[in-house]
This record gives C-alpha cells, structure tokens and sequence, in this order.
C-alpha cells in the first residue's frame, strides 16, 4: 500500500494516499467491467487458517459527520469536463482478510505488555544483565582514531538489543554503573553495513572497534502478569491505544479483536476501492481541466523540485537546475520539466475530477467532522500539534487537501463495497495495462487506453 502524502504549502499533487500519485493497472477484458488484480490483503498469509471477514456496512459512513461541506461548485465546474465511466460492479481480483486468530491475539497482548513495562532504578546497587535499560556512553574508535558512527553518548540501550553487535551486549553482562571499561568487538569478514556504504564510509569486515564506555543509569524491567489488576494499573498507557474504558482482561481481549477485525475488512475495502478507482479513471473520458488548478498544480511541481534541486544539490555535486534533473529525473532541460509538472498536474486531477463526481453521483457526503478528522491526521503525519497549526502555517491549502482526503477515503470504501470482487489474481496480472503518465490531450489518449481493452 501506498505511503500516504499530504500536500502543503499549496495544493498537493499527491493527497490521502491516493493512487493518482502512481502508475495505475487496468484489465479490460470479460464481461462487463474489470480492473487489474493487484490488491494485497494486508496480513493474508499470516492468517491463512482464520476465518473470512464479511465486507462491512458502510452506509451510515457516506453521510457527512458534523455540518454538511458544500461541494456545489466543484461539482459543477468538473462536470462538463469528465465523461464519468461506469463506477458500479467493476471487477477487481479475489482477495479475502482474515479475522484475527487467537495466536495473534497472544501475540499482540505480549507486544503491548513488552512496551508497557515498568523499570525499577538498581543504578546503587546491581549489575547489568539482559533485558536491563541503561543509560550508556560508548566511545568507539577504529586503529586508534574516533569512529564516530558506532560512538553512543549518553544515550539509552537495552542489554539485549544487539544495536552494535551481539558480542558488545554480552560484554556489556555484569557490569556496574559510574565504572569505565572497555568493550573489544571484531566484526566477521563478511560483515556489510549498507547505511555506511551508502555513505561512503569505510566498510568495518574483518575490523575491531574498541568502546571506551560508562554506565550512568541501569533500569531493570519489572515482572507483571497481564491479570485484571495489570489492566488497572495501566489505565493511562491503554488509553494512549483508545483502550481506556476496559477493565478487565477479556474486555481488553475483545476490544483489541474487534478493532483489528473492523479494521482489516475497511482495508479491505480501500484495497478493492483503490483498483476500481484505478480502472474507472482508465476507462473515463477527460475533456479538459480546470486552468486555475492546472497552473497551481504544475507550478507547486515546479516548485517542489526545485526546493529539492537546492536541498540536494552539493551532496549531488550538480551546479546547475538543469543538471539535477538530468541526474535526479533523467530530464533533459527545463521544458521536459514543464511537460513533467503538466503530467503530474492533470494525473492528480483525474483523480480529484473522478472522486469528486462520483461523490456527488452516488450521493456520499462529507462534513466538517470528517475534514478535521483528517485534518488532525495530517497534523499528525506532519508533527504539527494540531490541523489548526498547520493552516495557521499554510493556509488554505491544508483545508483543500483534508476536504479531499475525506472524500476520497469515503469514495475508495464505497467503490470497493460496490466492486465485484471475481477476478483470479493470475487473471489479473496476465490481462494488466500499465497506465503510463496521463494524457496531454486528456480524451485522446485515454480513449485509446479504453480501446485498448
């Protein structure tokens, strides 16, 4: 699944994760509609033995949570430019997820206790053994000379980790605090440090580094047993998962499967939603764009690359715009850079025209709840600490791109709950056409691509 990108700062090219950000893959062959198969089901193997979820009701999530966002003029401005293909019963490829298994239940209950633990402070009176949390300065140099890439300063380590290498947590056994030693460690001949390499730095196979070290803190984990008591005295870290309002074992149990069951079938859904999308903007005819969009659209790119021409450019070791986007995008001049910019610009618009007219021919809504959900969803991905610091910052771009986001998020899980899920994944994957970058002339080629099926 796609790494969700927001944009800021202007309107984005690519927003709530959507597929207009990549090639999309259509089959247009069989009966009626059909769209590539080329979903993943998220964790399918590992629940091969569980049971098949049921695809959700989704009904009461395509009306606007809070007041209603006024779309009209999108809608109308949109409508003259978009032939909208068929976006009901599109095929996409079989694929099922599963419900949680009581393995898997063990399993998260064992990471949740793990990242709940509690440390006692024996800094005054033991000596480190495997599972403690030190606080641990390590001065690491190479023939003599200060390495530092491996060098820790003050920093936190659990015995046991192996961060550095197994040898260095198992000299690290049986130490006390506020004592200096040293640590030796030899890396095989055949050790590779790919982080190092791609920094051009020295590869350590077959070399010794020595750590010049101290502890000045050593926490040992407390033992708890997940018990009704343990669910009590955690009140404050299970809130922090949404989980506030259990108090015992099994109701945590319960909660925790029936969240991840409810949220492995919308995913489900979005998977299904995002081929079908993917196939109906194939299959659509796109007459022009809106130009005010457009220029925003193309100049943002514009933009962007070259804020990233600026970032880049020494450690490139490029001089000139022109060259960075020889090297970085095998551009040859600015004017491929403007033919680039108007790709991207109207691939993101087929998206946003699609989306937008089947909301409003399906009748989904959105509201101001779900702008601010995914508003503080942004806000979050950002590091912001709230939507409001965000378009304080950026203005009404960041509003733009949330009212999309919800949108999209309810159009994807409509089109997936009304997709007919028949093709065989091999089915799929014989019968893909990759859709390259868009249409300059938006019909034309995208007539083509619908022939082409």
């Amino acid at each position: 699944m796609l790494k969700k990108i927001f944009g800021i700062s202007a309107i984005a090219l690519c927003a709530a994760g959507a597929v207009a950000c990549s090639s999309g893959s259509t089959s247009g062959t069989g009966e009626g509609t059909s769209a590539a198969a080329d979903a993943s089901t998220g964790a399918e193997d590992a629940q091969a033995h569980g049971t098949p979820l049921a695809v959700p009701d989704i009904s009461a999530d395509m009306k606007a949570k809070g007041e209603k966002v006024d779309l009209s003029a999108q809608i109308e401005k949109y409508k003259p430019l978009v032939k909208l293909a068929e976006y009901k019963g599109v095929k996409v490829a079989k694929g099922e997820v599963y419900a949680m298994t009581d393995e898997e239940l063990t399993e998260e209950l064992d990471m949740m206790r793990e990242s709940f633990k509690k440390f006692e402070d024996i800094t005054e009176s033991g000596t480190t053994q495997e599972g403690d949390a030190l606080t641990l300065t390590a001065e690491a140099t190479l023939d003599g000379q200060p390495y530092e890439d491996y060098t820790l300063q003050d920093q936190y380590y659990e015995v046991g980790s192996q961060l550095i290498a197994e040898d260095f947590d198992k000299q690290l056994v049986g130490k006390k605090a506020n004592e200096d030693f040293e640590i030796s460690v030899t890396f095989p001949s055949d050790y590779i440090d790919e982080e190092l390499l791609e920094e051009g730095e020295t590869s350590l196979n077959g070399k010794t580094l020595i750590f010049k070290s101290k502890i000045s803190k050593i926490e040992r984990p407390s033992e708890e047993t997940m018990n009704d008591d343990w669910v009590k005295n955690h009140k404050e870290d299970l809130a922090a998962y949404s989980y506030d309002n259990v108090n015992t074992v099994d109701e945590l149990k319960a909660l925790i499967k029936k969240d991840t069951d409810e949220n492995r079938a919308k995913s489900l859904l979005q998977e299904r939603g995002s081929e079908a999308l993917s196939y109906v903007i194939s299959q659509s005819e796109f007459t022009s764009y809106p130009e005010d969009e457009l220029n925003t659209l193309k100049e943002q790119t514009k933009s962007n690359i070259q804020q990233e021409y600026e970032a880049y450019k020494d450690m490139m070791s490029v001089n000139s715009l022109e060259e960075y986007l020889k090297n970085a995008y095998e551009m040859e001049g600015e004017s491929a850079l403007d033919d680039y910019a108007t790709q991207q610009a109207q691939q993101y618009l087929q998206n946003k025209m699609a989306v937008t007219l089947i909301a409003d021919a399906a009748g989904i809504e959105i509201g101001e709840d779900d702008v601010k959900a995914l508003g503080d969803e942004m806000a979050l991905y950002y590091g912001f600490d709230s939507y409001e610091a965000m378009q304080k910052q950026y203005g009404d771009s960041v509003r733009e791109s949330a009212v999309f986001e919800a949108i999209y998020d309810k159009v994807v899980s409509y089109l997936g709950s009304e997709s007919d899920p028949s093709l065989e994944p091999e089915e799929g994957s014989e019968e893909m056409i990759e859709l390259e970058t868009p249409a300059e002339t938006g019909a034309e080629t995208q007539a083509e691509t619908s022939s082409a099926g």
